[in-house]
């Protein structure tokens, strides 16, 4: 976990350089089962910002720790238009605004580009 004022991942920036003018943050992240996401919403969460939280799988995020501030929603980014649409607007119906946006929603392949079918 990143603590406030501690340098993320070897990162130049700090999650404490990181401001906005309103008390709390509103932020919708896309892919937060494991790794870089995961992280980032416990990271989030610490700093006292609402987030809402999405994952394929809502199992797979269900041990969060339980917060006022978080927010799960199911969420395959291949689904159609429509369906995103329609979870986009819960989450910004949940607390009036998407202030951050992080979409972390992928899966990564090992292998050089050019051998990738």
């Amino acid at each position: 976990m990143v603590a406030q004022g501690q340098t993320c991942a070897g990162g130049p920036w700090k999650l404490s350089s990181i401001r906005n003018t309103r008390e709390t943050t509103g932020n919708l992240q896309l892919g937060t089962p494991s790794g870089f996401g995961r992280r980032l919403v416990t990271a989030v969460l610490s700093r006292g910002d609402r987030v809402v939280a999405t994952a394929r799988s809502i199992d797979k995020i269900q041990d969060f720790p339980s917060s006022p501030n978080l927010c799960l929603l199911p969420l395959d980014i291949t689904s159609p238009p429509e369906t995103i649409k329609a979870v986009v607007d819960e989450a910004a119906g949940k607390w009036g605004s998407i202030d951050v946006l992080v979409n972390n929603a992928g899966v990564g392949m090992p292998g050089f580009l050019e051998e990738c079918n």
